[in-house]
């Protein structure tokens, strides 16, 4: 993944400039790349990988116009927000201000 992850940039304007044949040829060394790699990366992770058990934990959650408990994920020193939360929130990414929004959505009428 990490191979085809790196690789696709390229991919993309390679294509845009029309040469499908070093797509291709990338793409088998991408290929390649995961065979080799897949043994020893399952020998050392596990099939599972790096997945494991973590606590997760209930907390308080405050924003403009939301108080709601909320799922936290512990990982390491860490602590990870889920969806629970994002998925009550309209979130803006403002690139050239650099800026990111979070809001509650206003509310639909019945």
């Amino acid at each position: 993944m990490l191979a085809t992850a790196l690789g696709m940039p390229a991919s993309n304007g390679l294509t845009a400039v029309e040469r499908p044949d070093v797509v291709f040829k990338s793409g088998l060394v991408a290929l390649g790349l995961s065979v080799l790699l897949v043994p020893f990366l399952v020998a050392e992770w596990g099939v599972m990988g790096a997945a494991r058990r973590m606590p997760v934990y209930a907390a308080a959650a405050e924003l403009p116009g939301l108080r709601t408990i909320v799922r936290i994920l512990a990982m390491g020193t860490e602590a990870i927000i889920g969806r629970d939360l994002l998925n009550r929130m309209v979130a803006r990414l403002d690139g050239p201000a650099a800026a990111v929004s979070v809001e509650r959505p206003p509310r639909r009428r019945r």
